[in-house]
């Protein structure tokens, strides 16, 4: 059973409405037709073309099912896309634009999850970032913290490359090994250690005592080598080497010597670990003084002075 009623046009003209069992609205004329939704509640099955702007107090599903959308607009701020695709490199997501003149794509996500973005991400993108964890960026990369790298073998872990170089040029493996083809400087302008290309290897310090040790090699029983900032060497764990002054100093049947040179013949002293370290006690004091700054003597008072007063028992 239906119930046919009519209605009456904003021009005066008289049309037909027709109400089936269902409650649905069957209207012949020029308006729109098809299914209408209720005030509340109800699914639109057809197309839904709007003009103007929608509000929306709910979450926005598009596509799939009711249950299961394919993009869902959440009011709370999230976004959902769902891409029913097996094929890794189908595209989920893309945003253009014009920046730059022309229209490009400029984020580009595929279904595995790599990114394309900035420049032409269809093409040449400015970073790319693999579902692998491997990064590619065409610029600059600033870092706040620590950079953690872990490697499970001696492999490559911090590589840099030239352009036209077939090898890197600095590298360092999972091991701790470090290459480098250029220069090493550690330190500052006052205190530093710098290894060059050609194999020399400069060491400085602008306040150098003489009791401080400039290079200093050792083995399971201590230093075996030692060259100390004032140009001494002591080798062999002290039993040879040279003086500040350039003596020569070695040992002989356990006992050590000094050689100096008197009326142009060689001799040599005994020279125990007391004596010398008597003579570098003294020169680290005349280091100390010759560095010390000088008293400047006092001006002269510019306050007037009281007139003495004469002592008539000493006149």
């Amino acid at each position: 059973m239906s119930v046919i009623w009519s209605g009456i046009t904003e021009e005066g003209a008289v049309v037909p409405v027709q109400v089936t069992e269902e409650g649905k609205v069957v209207a012949t004329g020029d308006g729109p037709q098809g299914d209408y939704l209720p005030i509340t509640g109800g699914e639109l099955t057809g197309d839904l073309e709007v003009d103007g702007s929608i509000t929306a107090a709910g979450d926005v599903k598009i596509g799939g099912l009711s249950s299961a959308p394919n993009i869902t607009l959440a009011a709370n701020g999230r976004s959902t896309f769902y891409y029913p695709s097996a094929a890794p490199t189908d595209g989920v997501l893309k945003v253009e634009s014009n920046v730059g003149g022309t229209k490009q794509l400029k984020w580009f996500v595929q279904s595995d999850g790599t990114q394309y973005l900035g420049g032409d991400a269809s093409s040449a993108p400015n970073i790319l970032l693999k579902s692998d964890g491997n990064i590619t960026a065409a610029g600059s990369l600033t870092c706040k913290n620590y950079v953690d790298i872990t490697r499970s073998d001696n492999s490559s872990a911090l590589q840099v490359n030239k352009d036209g170089q077939q090898f890197p040029t600095f590298k360092v493996t999972g091991d701790g090994s470090i290459t480098a083809d250029g220069e090493a400087f550690f330190g500052n302008s006052n205190y530093y250690n710098k290894f060059y290309t050609s194999g020399t290897h400069e060491i400085y310090n602008t306040d150098w005592p003489t009791s401080n040790n400039a290079l200093d090699i050792k083995g399971s029983t201590g230093s075996v080598f030692t060259v100390l900032g004032n140009g001494s060497i002591a080798a062999a764990r002290g039993k040879c080497g040279f003086t500040a002054d350039g003596e020569l100093i070695f040992s002989s049947r356990g006992t050590r010597y000094k050689l100096f040179v008197s009326q142009g013949v060689c001799q040599a002293e005994e020279y125990t670990r007391q004596m010398e370290l008597k003579e570098k006690a003294e020169q680290f004091i005349a280091d100390k003084r010759e560095t010390k700054p000088s008293t400047q003597p006092s001006k002269p008072s510019t306050q007037p002075q009281p007139e003495a007063t004469p002592d008539n028992d000493n006149a």
